[in-house]
C-alpha cells in the first residue's frame, strides 16, 4: 500500500507542477515529451499537448462517436499514447507504460511510471508517433536525470518521430548522428589514403623516368 501511494505521489507531483518555460496549449503543431528520472530510479514519462491535439487524434483514430465522457476520453488518450509511444532501455524491448494519470486543460498533460529501469543505461530509444498525422508535428524530448542536466531532442517527421540515444560518458549522443559522423570520418581517411598512393605512384615513375 505505501508502494503505491509513492507511486501516486511521485506522477501527481510532476503532473501538476508548475508549467515549464515551454507551454504547449497554444500550438497544435508543438508538444512534449519528457523522461523524468527520480530520486528513487523510477522513470515517469509525461507527453503535453493541446487539448485540441489530442482531441483531433482521438477522434481520427477511434471515431468522433467514440466516447461520450470525460472518463471515457481519458481512457482513449492513455489507449492513444500507450499504443504510440516506445520507450527502450538497453534494447530491452518496449517498457510498459503503468499507471496513468491525465490532467484535461488547454494545455493537456498524461503521465505514466516506467518501473524496473536498468539502473545502468548504455542506450536509449524513444518513440512517439502520436500526433504524427498533425500539419508539422514537433515533440520537443527532454530527458531529465536525476543527476541534472537536461537533455533536448527533437522527434519529428525527418526522424520518424524517433531518436535512438547511446550514452557517451553519462551524456545521450543520436546514434544515427554518430554513425554518420564516423562514417565521414572513414570515407575522408580512404580518400586520403588513395590520394596518397596516387602521389606516391606518380613520385615512383617520375623517379623511373630520370633514371632511364
Amino acid at each position: 500500500m505505501q508502494f503505491k501511494s509513492a507511486r501516486l505521489f511521485i506522477l501527481t507531483l510532476l503532473l501538476f507542477a508548475a508549467k515549464p518555460a515551454l507551454v504547449f496549449g497554444h500550438n497544435p503543431s508543438l508538444s512534449g515529451t519528457t523522461l523524468h528520472q527520480t530520486e528513487d530510479n523510477k522513470w515517469v514519462l509525461q507527453v503535453s499537448a493541446s487539448l485540441t491535439s489530442f482531441q483531433s487524434e482521438v477522434h481520427r483514430t477511434y471515431g468522433e462517436d467514440s466516447y461520450t465522457t470525460p472518463e471515457a476520453f481519458n481512457e482513449l488518450v492513455v489507449k492513444l499514447l500507450s499504443e504510440s509511444i516506445t520507450v527502450s532501455f538497453n534494447g530491452a524491448g518496449n517498457f510498459k507504460l503503468k499507471d496513468p494519470k491525465v490532467r484535461l486543460g488547454h494545455e493537456t498533460k498524461v503521465a505514466f511510471l516506467i518501473d524496473e529501469v536498468p539502473t545502468t543505461i548504455n542506450s536509449l530509444i524513444v518513440e512517439n508517433n502520436a500526433f504524427k498525422s498533425i500539419f508539422k508535428n514537433e515533440s520537443l524530448l527532454i530527458i531529465a536525470r536525476k543527476e541534472g542536466g537536461n537533455q533536448k531532442f527533437t522527434l519529428n517527421n525527418d526522424n520518424d518521430h524517433k531518436v535512438e540515444l547511446i550514452n557517451n560518458n553519462s551524456k545521450f549522443e543520436i546514434i544515427k548522428a554518430q554513425q554518420k559522423a564516423q562514417t565521414e570520418s572513414s570515407l575522408m581517411w580512404v580518400l586520403v589514403g588513395v590520394s596518397l598512393l596516387g602521389m606516391i605512384a606518380f613520385v615512383l615513375k617520375k623517379y623511373k623516368k630520370s633514371n632511364v
